[in-house]
């Protein structure tokens, strides 16, 4: 049984497999427990992500003073770090160019849709290129059924072969606080093909796997090592607010939903800001200086209501949400909300982040406001904060991309 096990296409990381006792007997149940020890995680970590056993790991969101803008990958090191805004756990399970291997975590919270692409199941393939060791990752969002690829740098792809679970799902189910979970696969094949898979289990019973498919090694380039790994992702945000007026069509464009994106041009900081308007639906962009853009991928709020109702003195207000992916693509949304109910979320569409033609080092959201077009008193308030949007105002499962036409603003 020991040299079976030793024979199995597993390949701990170098000098992880301490020596064996000499008693067969001991020496299988030291092997198996080492087997089983698939993640190291450093102990600076601890506050996001910790090891709760040899094979559970729990993850939290991060508090603002613990976020480190420095990214990286764990190789058992340590650090006196947070972790990254992308964390990479190398998993002790792998291979050469051509073993087989196969992953399957399961994901559980009280609140699957607050994860989101936090949590990634996938896999590092190490090449060597000029004398050097490069690493190239694929990995799958088990909750929004995306897979991405991440190349040397921050370049990557992203692809949607199955659906978003949040958004399939019934809303009720979802916020149930009864524990869910999801399960999530990956094989890799002899050739280098990777296929993920996953399914909901809800009191014990889990549904059919759907797979997405087989990616295959022609893909990616010829490897030297292969291993799994879980990414823990902390680099999107989105932000709620509500604006209220017993006359909304009086704030008009005076208060703008936004984030600031801070470049740095000829040695010199800039700020590059895109936001938008509840009320008139139009998204601007800010360059450096006056000039800027505006588009109206949304209807005027104002122009398209009964005017009685806009301008009842009964207390309305209208939700503005927006989602910034770990790609730097931007998502406006709103909602009206009358009587204490809130209607069904609209987009504007995904603004992508090559829009700007700029690298930022950082961004931020940001109310803007412009009071000389404010003609009545009204009141913002905060009502989301976080690294995913409530469920209340998930993104739709085919979010489309930003069509509406570009034309010059003056600020």
């Amino acid at each position: 049984a020991e040299q079976q096990l030793m024979c199995r296409p597993w390949k701990m990381k170098q000098g992880a497999l301490l020596a064996l006792p000499t008693n067969h007997k001991h020496a299988l149940r030291e092997l198996a427990a080492q087997l089983k020890s698939l993640a190291r995680v450093p102990d600076s970590w601890i506050d996001c992500i910790r090891k709760r056993s040899e094979t559970v790991i729990e993850i939290k969101p991060r508090l603002a003073e613990s976020v480190s803008t420095v990214g990286g990958v764990h190789q058992g090191g340590t650090e006196d770090i947070a972790p990254p805004a992308i964390a990479t756990v190398p998993l002790s399970i792998g291979g050469g160019r051509w073993d087989t291997f196969a992953v399957g975590v399961q994901l559980a919270s009280k609140c699957l849709g607050c994860v989101g692409e936090a949590c990634l199941l996938g896999v590092d393939f190490v090449t060597i290129r000029h004398g050097q060791e490069q690493v190239f990752t694929v990995c799958f969002s088990p909750m929004s059924g995306r897979v991405f690829v991440k190349f040397p740098g921050n370049l990557g792809l992203v692809a949607h072969p199955l659906p978003n679970l949040v958004a399939a799902a019934d809303a009720a189910e979802v916020e149930s606080p009864e524990m869910d979970a999801v399960e999530a696969f990956m094989f890799v094949s002899a050739s280098g093909g990777i296929s993920f898979g996953r399914r909901r289990t809800a009191g014990g019973e889990g549904s059919n796997v759907e797979w997405s498919g087989e990616l295959p090694r022609e893909f990616l380039p010829l490897s030297v090592e292969r291993y799994a790994s879980l990414t823990f992702r902390w680099d999107t945000f989105a932000v709620g607010v509500q604006l209220a007026s017993k006359c909304l069509g009086c704030v008009g464009e005076a208060c703008l939903l936004g984030v600031d994106f801070v470049t740095i041009r000829h040695g010199q900081e800039q700020v590059f800001t895109v936001c938008f308007s509840p009320m008139s639906g139009r998204v601007f962009v800010k360059f450096p200086g006056n000039l800027g853009l505006v588009a109206h991928p949304l209807p005027n709020l104002v122009a398209a209501a009964d005017a009685a109702e806009v301008e009842s003195p009964e207390m309305d207000a209208v939700e503005a949400f927006m989602f910034v992916s770990a790609s730097g693509s931007i998502s406006f949304g709103r909602r009206r909300i009358v009587g204490g109910e809130g209607g069904n979320v609209e987009w504007s569409g995904e603004l992508p982040r090559e829009f700007l033609h700029v690298v930022t080092v950082e961004r931020y959201a940001s109310l803007t406001f412009q009071v000389d077009k404010l003609m009545g008193k009204a009141q913002i308030s905060i009502t989301w904060a976080g690294e995913v949007l409530p469920i209340s105002a998930a993104l739709p499962a085919s979010q489309h991309t930003f069509d509406s036409v570009w034309q010059t603003h003056e600020w």
